[in-house]
Formats: C-alpha cells, structure tokens, sequence
C-alpha cells in the first residue's frame, strides 16, 4: 500500500471497518439461531404444538420439572435438570417475531457493510495497480540497456499485460491486484469472523468450546504447510510461464525469419518444453491445494462430531441446554469456516507480496546510467568535438570477451569520420558506448573535452542523432513516429526535416499522409521508406553529432541511392561517425578508422590507406571482387524462398483421449455427485443432529449421539478422499487443457502466412497478451470450479425436493425467494464478466 493516497487510505479505512462488521454479523446468527431452537423445542413440549404438527418430536420430553426458567427473549426456557419448559402459543409467537425482526436487522446491516466492503476495497485496489503499473513501465525504460540484456522482452511483457482468474497463471501485477483488491478485504472479513465465532462461543460454554478446539493446531500446522508449498509451486510456475511468453513472443516478432528457414518446428518445440515444465508445477499445485482442503475439511468435521457427543454429556449434567449446544457449534463452524476460507486468501496475499517483491526491486532498481537523472553537466554551447582515450570494454553478458582494447582516436568538430573493420570486431560498440548504453571499464571518452560520464545522459543524448541498420519504427502514424526525435516539435518541424530526409515526397503520395499508420516494426513500409522515416527523426532535433550505424547496408541499390543522398545532406555542419559494410560510401570521409579485434590497426584517409595497402586495402578488394562476380548462390535465391508453407509445416488437430474417453470422465461425474449429495445432507445433518437431543434420559441421550457420531466420521472421511481425488483430477484437467490450447494457438499462428502479422489486429505484443490470458481463463471455466457449479444446481434441486417432502408449505414459501437469489448471482456473475472483458481488452491494446 505504499502507492495509496489520502483517498486511498480513506478507502481502506473504511472498508476495514466494514470487514469487521461484516465478519462479526456471521457468529451473531449463530447466537439467534441457538434462541430459536429453545423456542422451537419448547413448542414440542407444549399442547398448541401438538394439534399443529405432523410430527409428535415432544412425546419423550419430561413433564415434572421442578425449576422454570424462562427469559422474554426466549433464549432460555429450560429447568436447572436440562428439561424444557412449556410455553403460551403468545410467548411462542413473540419470541419468533423478535428473532426474525433480529435475523432481518443483522442481514440488512450486514448487506449494507458488504457492499461498501468490496466498493472500497475494489476502488482503491484498481487506483493503487494503475499507479503501480505506471511506475513499473517508467522504471523498465529506466534502466539501462545492460540490464536488458538480462531481462527478456517478453518476461516483461508477461508481467505488465497477463490477466487470468485466482487460481492461474497470473501476471506479477495481477497477482498484487488480486492481493490487495477484495481479497484483502475479504481476509480481514474471515479474521474477525473467526474471532467473533470463538468469542461467542466460548461465552457461552467454554468448555465445549475447548473441545473443539482440540483440532485447531493440527489445522493450523496443516494450513501453514501447504500454503507454503502452493506459494512456492505458484513462484515456480510464474517464471516457467514467463518463460514460455518470452519464446512466443520472440518468435511471432521475428516470424520472417521463423518462416524464411522453416524454424516453425523447432519454436514450436521449445515452447512445448516449457508449457510441460509449466503443467507439471501446476499438477504439483493441484495436489498440494488437494491434500490441503481434504485435511481441513477432515479435522474441521472431526471436531463438529466431538462437538455432538461432548455437547450431549453437558447437557445430561445440566450445565447448559440444547440452543447452547447450537449456538456454541455454529459459532465455531462459522469461525472455522472463516478460518478455512482465509487459508487460500492467506496463500493469495503471500502470492502477492512475493510478487510485490520482484516488482518493486525493478521499481527501485536505480541504474548506473540513469536517463532521468537530472545530474550532470549540461554545457552552453556544444560543438560536437569527441576523443576516445585508451578505452576498454567488455559486455556484461560476455565478460570473458575484450571487445575494444585500447581504442583511441578523435573526431573534430564537424568531421566526417567512419569506422570499418571485420564483423565483430567492435564498430557498433563505438557508438553504444558514445550513447552510454553501457559504461566503460577503462579509459575515457570526451565531448568537447568533458567526460560524458559527468554529463547528463539525457542532455547527451538529445545531443546525438542514431540511424541504426535496421530502424525501430513503432505502430503508430508517421508524424508520431517522427515526432519520437523531439516532442515538443510541431508539424511544420516535422515536415522539414522530412523533406530533409528525402521523405516528404513518399509521405505525401499516401492517402492519409503523415496520419498514414506504419503498422507493427514499420511492417508497412519499405526498408528505404523506413530508413529515411528514421533519418527524419534523428533530424529533428538538430544533433550536433550524428550516428550511421550501416544506415544503408540492407537495402537495395534504388533505395541506398535516396537513403544516401539524405544521408548526405544531414551530415552537412555535423559531426558524423558512419560505421561501413559498403566501403565504397564513405571513399569521401575525412577520417577512416580501421579496427580488426577491438584494437585501431590503421587510421587516415581513403587514398591514404590504400596507399598503406593493410587491412583496409584488403577489405576493399575483397569487396569490390565481390560486386564484380556475383556469388553463383543468387542463382538460386528465387527458388530457395519460394515455398509451400503448408507442405513444410502442416498440422491436424487431435482430439485429446481425456475428453472423449467415459472412463476418463466417469470419476469427475461421480465427483460430483458426492459433492453435491455431501452438501445436501448438510440439513439432514442438521436436523438428525437436533434430533439426537429430544430424548430425555442421560443414557439414551448418549447412546444416541454416539450413534450419529460414528456415521458422521464415516461421512467426514469419505469427503476428505473426494477432495483429494476431486482437487487433483481437475487439476490435472485443467493443467493438460491449459497445455493443449497454448500449444494449439501457437501451431495455428506460425501457420499463418506473413501477411497475417501485418494487420495492426495482429500485432506480436495483442496475440502474446491473448496468447497468455485466453487459455488461463478457458481453464478457470474447467477446474474445481466447474465442480462446484455443477454441484450446486445437484444441491439446489435435491434440496427443494427434499423442503417438499418434509414441510411443503414453508418449502413453498421459502422457494418464492430463489428467484430473487439467482437474479442477484447472474447480476453479479454479469457485471464480473463486463469488467473483466473491459479490462482485458484494454492491457491487451497496453500489452503493444
């Protein structure tokens, strides 16, 4: 929460409060119901009963109490023996009107603090991710360009634009989302649910609230467990996951390449490796979550049946009464409930401040080379005059490898200087190390004799002007792609230095001129109308020293001769370093810098080096033999692009043998039909367990508990193995769909031709986003949540049915409501939906 402002705070203040509220309204129930069940069992007793039901439950209840002891609110009408008083069908009906005014009162409160509850916790979540999002993208342009060596593009990727439901494969930034939204809320709910549930309960029978208790620490040493062990599987998977979206990305953004030399397969293969790695930690999740829940469910209900037989001893001894025995159990079954659902909310906030974590040491992560520093020195007039000085260098990525090794050489103010030299021998490093891309590690280099390390890297590099080999445009217009150079520029500025570039005549031929959309890397353009877009811009802000880094190397004769000519006009009162392939641009340098190793072999002009007749004598040779015979390899330069896609990568789509095998889905089936019989028994639990306490005698009161005692451990266990086996085989499902749909969407996008990925619909960073968010959210639909779907419509209907055969005017009655209730879900259940579509479209078109 360090990103909340007073607002924020307000907010979380105040749904807080209304957690507590909302947390502690639960166990009153309990303490309302426990009133209701005295006053029920004391119309057994009496003759108004009788002549009304159906069912005689009073006949065993005795009739000579010495002792009455009555109170008006009713929640009390028993003998110091433990037996229950009569009471007047006027009493009955004051008592059942003050509970249900009571039942009302608690319900509307606790409606109306749950609503602000997830209002304020909801609001002030999405406002403080927006800000974090925000601050996280700021700090990833940041850093320097050494620590991207390190950091794949499509990790980072991942982490800003996945959005999945809870229990997938969540970006860093939704899992933070999901830590401190409603979720946050909801744990403090449950926290005071359980303090309230114990409060109550043991204020109104300690001892049989110390009993059941006896399980506690076994749950909590059971809870702790495997909530670590999901927080662990859950970082594991993040970064497989991360992984896997680093590869789709990398090869859906160069898919040219991908396609030109039939790598489809071998992308294809490397994917899959890490959506395996991937489904087997989230199998392993599956199973911890399963044993997880079973051994909750199996303690919880252990201690609901010790409750039972224990409850029904304190009342033989009269000690307490039958509505204690109620209030006393659901206090701590509405407690433990809280109990066991802030067990996965607890794994969700660790979640997110494990992945809180990884965010804010980017955040925080202050570069060396900080190009929002506003250190430094800014120097009035720049001339553009550079020296390099014994400079040595090695990446960080290849620390082994020496680079440059005591380079030195200087350039005049205003000169035209190029470096040539074999491949790799360290030109480009020249001028990564002219924009403080990286630091030096000996050495020095200068402007106009001041050492960029004590300049401003932003002011230094709004100073230099780069044309790379292969220009970045973004998919934006041509006017904002130009205006990258200088923001504060206007149209007119624009234009200039367009016509400057040799650009303006194409723009202008376009229909949508300087509005025309270039699409994803400048896809529809021509490498020379990219070249020279990007010669625009690096005019644009009128560098005093410009940077060719071999602008015109990939393109073909016709385009070099525009590029070049534009080139020749922006070098014109500029200091100028051009880095070469084609050595015959640049006979007309002031300066010629030979490098061979990362060391200067020879330096001077064009007649003066060939007078020399070294290296540079050689590579011109080389080449200009090269333009003279041809490689015979042209030949067949046609045949060898000209290829049926669909003869080298062709694809069938298999239906998977766990979706159409009944054996498969027999166990699930059968699942489910446990679960949603476990749940409908719950009420025939309920009132078989009020039925235990209508007899009168001590000894027969405990023959009959222990009874149901042992039926309910044979039932309580029997749900602890459907958890498990439930948990795990919708895990497994989900795991294998989640596999099958990423891997299936990726085959069928490197099956597209080329001409798909030019559509801005389709653009690298849209599809990553789809890729890593549609198939999370297919499996959302099929996990244990499917489950619970299905065995709640099983429940619903099994549980009217049974309403009609025991009581069907009141099922009649209460069934009037299930409409209201289902229309409140699918309200709920739609709003959900829109603002989770709204939201996924709009990090999709951030994900670009």
């Amino acid at each position: 929460f360090r990103y909340a402002t007073c607002l924020d705070f307000f907010l979380l203040i105040l749904g807080s409060l209304c957690s507590v509220i909302t947390g502690g309204g639960f166990p009153l129930l309990s303490v309302i119901f426990g009133g209701m069940t005295n006053s029920f069992m004391a119309a057994q007793v009496s003759n108004f009963s009788t002549r009304s039901s159906t069912n005689d439950f009073a006949k065993n209840f005795s009739d000579d109490d010495d002792h009455q002891q009555q109170e008006r609110n009713g929640s009390q009408m028993m003998n110091s023996s433990g037996s229950l008083q009569p009471i007047s069908l006027e009493e009955f009906h004051a008592n059942l009107i003050q509970y249900s005014l009571q039942y009302t009162y608690l319900g509307l409160a606790i409606m109306v603090c749950a609503y602000l509850q997830f209002a304020c916790w909801s609001v002030c979540c999405e406002r403080q991710v927006y800000r974090l999002r925000k601050e996280f993208f700021k700090s990833i342009l940041r850093q320097e360009i050494s620590w991207f060596d390190e950091h794949q593009s499509g990790e980072l990727t991942t982490k800003l634009s996945e959005y999945c439901s809870e229990s997938d494969h969540f970006s860093d930034l939704e899992r933070i989302k999901e830590g401190i939204g409603d979720k946050f809320g909801l744990l403090l709910q449950y926290i005071f649910q359980i303090v309230a549930g114990f409060v109550v309960a043991f204020v109104y029978s300690w001892k049989l609230s110390l009993v059941m208790l006896a399980m506690t620490p076994l749950m909590a040493l059971s809870a702790g467990f495997i909530s670590k062990m999901i927080a662990e599987s859950t970082k594991k998977e993040q970064s497989i996951y991360a992984a896997a979206g680093a590869i789709a990305e990398e090869a859906l953004s160069c898919i040219r390449t991908v396609v030109a030399f039939n790598g489809q397969k071998q992308e294809i293969s490397r994917y899959e490796d890490e959506l395996k790695k991937g489904r087997k930690t989230g199998i392993l999740k599956s199973v911890y979550t399963a044993v997880g829940f079973a051994s909750a469910f199996f303690l919880m209900f252990a201690s609901y049946a010790l409750a039972f037989w224990y409850g029904s001893v304190l009342i033989s001894n009269g000690e307490i009464d039958r509505g204690t025995v109620f209030v006393v159990l659901f206090s701590i079954m509405t407690g433990s409930f809280g109990l066991g659902s802030a067990a996965p909310l607890i794994g969700v906030v660790s979640v997110a401040v494990g992945a809180s974590s990884s965010i804010l040491e980017i955040i925080y992560n202050k570069p060396k080379i900080d190009a929002y520093s506003s250190a430094g020195k800014r120097l009035p007039d720049p001339k553009g005059a550079l020296k390099f000085q014994n400079v040595k260098f090695s990446y960080p990525t290849r620390a082994g490898v020496v680079v440059l090794n005591d380079v030195s050489f200087d350039v005049e103010t205003g000169e035209n200087v190029a470096i040539v030299g074999p491949s790799g021998c360290g030109k480009s490093t020249i001028i990564n190390l002219l924009l403080r891309y990286y630091e030096k590690h000996d050495g020095k280099i200068t402007v106009d004799g001041r050492n960029i390390e004590d300049l401003n890297v932003r002011w230094l590099r709004n100073l230099i002007g780069v044309v790379s080999q292969e220009p970045i445009l973004f998919d934006l217009t041509l006017e904002e792609n130009i205006r990258f150079g200088k923001m504060d520029a206007d149209f007119e500025q624009i234009v200039q230095a367009a016509k400057m570039a040799n650009a303006h005549s194409f723009i202008a031929q376009l229909p949508d001129g300087y509005k025309t959309v270039v699409g994803e890397r400048g896809a529809q353009l021509s490498g020379g109308q990219k070249q020279r877009i990007a010669i625009a811009r690096a005019l644009l802000r009128d560098p005093k020293i410009l940077l060719l880094d071999e602008a015109t190397s990939a393109l073909d004769s016709e385009s070099e001769s525009l590029v070049q000519e534009a080139l020749d006009k922006a070098q014109k009162g500029r200091t100028t370093i051009v880095i070469a392939h084609r050595l015959s641009t640049i006979k007309n340098a002031d300066k010629i810098i030979v490098l061979d190793q990362g060391s200067v072999v020879e330096s001077g002009n064009h007649v003066e080096l060939m007078a020399k007749k070294g290296l540079y004598f050689d590579l011109v040779t080389v080449q200009m033999l090269n333009e003279v015979e041809p490689s015979t390899s042209n030949a067949y330069q046609d045949q060898s692009n000209d290829f049926d896609t669909g003869e080298v990568f062709y694809l069938t789509a298999q239906k998977s043998s766990a979706a159409v095998s009944p054996s498969n889905s027999s166990p699930k089936e059968s699942l489910i039909r446990r679960k949603s019989s476990s749940m409908v028994s719950y009420s025939r639990t309920r009132s078989v367990s009020i039925d235990s306490f209508e007899t009168t005698t001590a000894r027969s009161l405990e023959r009959r508990t222990t009874t149901n005692l042992l039926a309910k451990g044979a039932d309580t266990e029997t749900k602890r193995l459907k958890e498990e086996l439930e948990s795990y085989c919708f895990g497994v499902s989900g795991e294998s769909l989640t596999m099958r749909l990423r891997l299936g969407v990726f085959r069928n996008l490197l099956r597209q031709s080329v001409s798909y990925f030019d559509d801005p619909a389709h653009s690298t960073g849209r599809i990553c986003t789809r890729l890593s968010t549609d198939a999370p959210n297919i499996k959302a639909a099929v996990d244990f949540r499917l489950s619970t779907v299905l065995a709640s419509f099983v429940s619903m209907f099994a549980g009217i049915v049974i309403a009609f055969v025991y009581g069907w005017k009141l099922a009649f009655l209460l069934l009037a409501l299930v409409p209201f209730i289902g229309f409140s879900g699918y309200l709920n259940m739609k709003l959900r939906h829109s603002s989770q579509m709204s939201d996924s479209k709009l990090l999709e078109k951030a994900g670009k």
